[in-house]
């Protein structure tokens, strides 16, 4: 019998071409990888790879067996998916990853909403970064993701569900935290917290981009992976942080949001894989179709 695990070292390997990335993806180093590999090959009585020092490609048994597990991928998640109806009638669960400003966004109310509208399902949150969402449901892992991007993951079927504007984070005692409003000039001297360099989140480029249209260049000195990171940062007095504006939600203590002068926004996507046949999926992705939404300032 195949080893499923080996099927899925198979597939990331595949699609990297490359040992070293493969085994990164995977978490492992490249020997068991290879082992993984030359287990599988021995398995179905064929090379799968063609190897030499300075290349990997699918041999034609390669390609076409990528094709068959594939699909197996899709039925054996299928497979886990599926719940007989017990005592609470679940009888599909959803994966959806997500990442810390939906929490201020009303996303348990529009899962709650969506579990009232089809009992049958269980919707479970993981929190990811953006990168790990895309792998993620590129390999079948999760379901599906709320993802916060400048512009839309063209890769993946999308829905825009939210947009708002930026607010600047501020320490509580800061002499601009009582101003109602802020001009970016303003921030000129300050040190700024941004997101680590992410080229589906673009958070850095953002504030910079803002900034650079005010007459100049921000001092960064921290790059944070969540909003909730960068806001705890100011709240330490480590600096300032440009922020979707409904974190003020959020109440943390020791920091103030200050609404600022700038015409940009930052938009959150539900993607997903369309070619993924998945029922429950499908029926949230009508949920959000007919008019539900993540309780923003903007999409409220």
């Amino acid at each position: 019998m195949i080893d499923i695990r080996n099927v899925r070292y198979f597939l990331v390997l595949a699609e990297e071409l490359h040992f070293g990335r493969a085994a990164e993806r995977l978490h492992i180093s490249q020997p068991p990888l290879s082992f993984a590999i030359q287990q599988l090959e021995s398995h179905l009585g064929t090379r799968l790879f063609e190897r030499t020092t300075r290349s990997v490609t699918l041999t034609p048994s390669g390609a076409e067996f990528l094709v068959e597990a594939r699909r197996l991928m899709v039925q054996l998640k299928r497979c886990e998916n599926f719940r007989t109806s017990g005592d609470d009638g679940v009888r599909a669960r959803l994966q959806f990853g997500f990442t810390s400003s939906m929490l201020a966004f009303g996303l348990k109310e529009l899962v709650d909403a969506f579990e009232v509208q089809q009992p049958q399902v269980r919707v479970e949150l993981v929190e990811t970064p953006v990168d790990v969402q895309l792998r993620e449901i590129h390999d079948h892992r999760l379901h599906a993701g709320f993802c916060p991007s400048l512009t839309p993951i063209d890769r993946y079927a999308h829905r825009l569900i939210a947009e708002e504007s930026y607010a600047c984070c501020l320490p509580a005692q800061h002499a601009l935290a009582g101003e109602r409003r802020l001009a970016l000039a303003q921030l000129r001297e300050e040190r700024f917290i941004a997101f680590a360099r992410d080229p589906q989140h673009q958070g850095t480029d953002q504030t910079i981009r803002l900034c650079a249209e005010a007459g100049f260049h921000p001092l960064v000195r921290y790059y944070v992976r969540s909003w909730l990171s960068a806001i705890t940062l100011v709240g330490r007095g480590f600096g300032i942080c440009l922020v979707p504006r409904g974190m003020a939600a959020l109440a943390m203590p020791g920091v103030r949001m200050v609404d600022i002068e700038a015409n940009a926004t930052v938009k959150t996507y539900f993607i997903w894989r369309d070619d993924w046949p998945v029922p429950a999926l499908r029926s949230f992705v009508q949920f959000l179709d007919a008019g539900h939404a993540l309780d923003t300032p903007l999409s409220a």
